[in-house]
């Protein structure tokens, strides 16, 4: 039952959604979006902690490899204008790798007071040198669209994406070996957070679930 009412949500929203107890609802929304060559399956734990804790949870899906980082930001600003269009107090971002330079893309077309805040986990907010290096392997670039826009390179397409205008956090894997704890600094951050962590997971541990809950609640991590 829960699958279908997935399906029938995805149709709507552009993503699955996950509806909190009655009893617990905020009448608050979070989106969350997943990073490269990942899914939305990669974000079912932090869905499910913010599910109990009286969010309704949105989870955007998309083929990270097929389309540049710009095509990716506009289809998730129908799903995000869809999302706004319901009666929520307000409607808050959790994204994870590339997921968060959607989302700021996205962020700086739309204008909404019930815009809340913005987590990024692990983002490539400098670019990333590990994305340099495999762009520069033979038909990589032709395979992984976004690569080439995820270069830390001064003149890459990831320096020139605007700054949330909405406050927003940062968490980093202190053993991230794909985003640096260096390259996911950006200016206007309102908190960032090291945590002893690898990249592709990091979104699941405890005390990073635990951050989000409190940035989304106080804008801030401890």
């Amino acid at each position: 039952m829960k699958s279908i009412l997935n399906i029938a949500c995805r149709n709507r929203y552009g993503c699955a959604y996950m509806a909190p107890d009655k009893k617990l609802d905020r009448k608050e929304a979070v989106i969350l979006i997943h990073g490269l060559i990942r899914s939305s399956s990669s974000m079912a734990s932090p869905a499910i902690f913010l599910r109990k804790k009286g969010y309704s949870v949105f989870v955007y899906d998309y083929y990270s490899t097929r389309h540049p980082i710009s095509r990716h930001a506009e289809d998730f600003s129908k799903a995000l204008a869809r999302i706004l269009d319901c009666d929520f107090k307000k409607v808050h971002l959790v994204t994870h790798s590339m997921g968060g330079i959607i989302a700021r893309i996205a962020l700086a077309k739309t204008a909404d007071r019930r815009l809340g805040r913005l987590v990024m986990i692990a983002p490539p907010s400098q670019g990333s040198a590990k994305a340099s290096s495999i762009s520069r392997i033979w038909g990589m670039k032709k395979i992984i669209k976004p690569l080439e826009e995820l270069r830390n390179a001064d003149d890459s397409f990831i320096r020139k994406v605007p700054t949330p205008k909405i406050e927003f956090g940062i968490i980093a894997g202190a053993m991230d070996a794909k985003v640096s704890v260096a390259e996911s600094h950006l200016k206007g951050e309102k908190a960032h957070l090291v945590v002893n962590s690898f990249h592709t997971f990091l979104m699941n541990r405890r005390v990073v679930k635990e951050a989000v809950l409190k940035f989304l609640e106080d804008g801030v991590f401890r």
